[in-house]
């Protein structure tokens, strides 16, 4: 079964408001799915949680976020590169992002907001389909399904 990109825009779109930041990792969505959103399943953490921040906020949802390459060795490898930056370029913007991995704790506390480190797309020993991510993330429906996984979201598309 082929699936086309056509197949996937949207059919309503009146009622668009953007969420997240500003930059890259904030998205429009249609402002009716943000009330009816429950569970917040992602997919692809990085450094910025600003999107499941805000529509956690707003919805009053739980997050369950899945990223196998967001570990203790890239914070600190991110803290250290953030601080030479800010200290070579006095620039304090580094320096804030440097501390993130405190705002990183605050809000994945394993009890509202968890993540899980175990990449989405084709079930092996380091990754798991989609219906299984949905079922070891055990969230109320209906479920905001966010994914940002760089091409890899053509290994679920089927699932969908």
């Amino acid at each position: 079964m082929a699936l086309y990109p056509f197949e996937f825009r949207p059919s309503a779109t009146n009622d668009l408001v953007r969420i997240g930041a500003s930059y890259d990792g904030g998205y429009v969505v249609p402002e009716r799915t943000i009330y009816a959103t429950r569970g917040i399943l992602s997919f692809g953490l990085s450094d910025d949680w600003e999107f499941e921040d805000e529509l956690s906020r707003k919805s009053g949802a739980y997050v369950v976020c899945f990223d196998p390459n967001v570990t203790w060795t890239f914070w600190v490898r991110r803290f250290i590169v953030k601080m030479y930056r800010g200290l070579i370029g006095l620039d304090f913007q580094h320096f804030s992002r440097g501390m993130r991995f405190l705002k990183y704790l605050r809000f994945f506390d394993g009890q509202r907001n968890r993540h899980i480190k175990k990449a989405i797309g084709y079930p092996n020993s380091v990754a798991i389909s989609l219906p299984q991510a949905i079922e070891v993330a055990n969230l109320d429906e209906p479920l905001f399904l966010k994914m940002d996984i760089e091409g890899c979201e053509y290994r679920v598309l089927l699932d969908l």
